[in-house]
């Protein structure tokens, strides 16, 4: 009977450490997304330098995702 017993209280220490390691892990994975597609225009160059911002507040990591032929210099200078 005190087999048992320590195996559970040895199975419920393990179960508690690996939702805490996971918990803690998904804390530090976060990233800012972006994702544009189509022409590039000034909305378009608003967007990324408003994502830059927010990520480097929260200290995240940005991903830009890019579908796009091109678009006007205009919109980019």
């Amino acid at each position: 009977m005190n087999t048992l017993l320590l195996r559970q209280l040895a199975l419920c220490i393990l179960l508690t450490i690996l939702v805490v390691s996971s918990t803690i892990h998904s804390n530090e994975s976060r990233v800012v997304v972006v994702s544009l597609s189509g022409t590039i225009t000034s909305m378009s160059v608003e967007l990324v330098e408003e994502a830059i911002k927010s990520a480097a507040l929260a200290s995240q990591p940005l991903v830009l995702l890019l579908d796009t032929p091109g678009g006007s210099l205009d919109a980019t200078l």
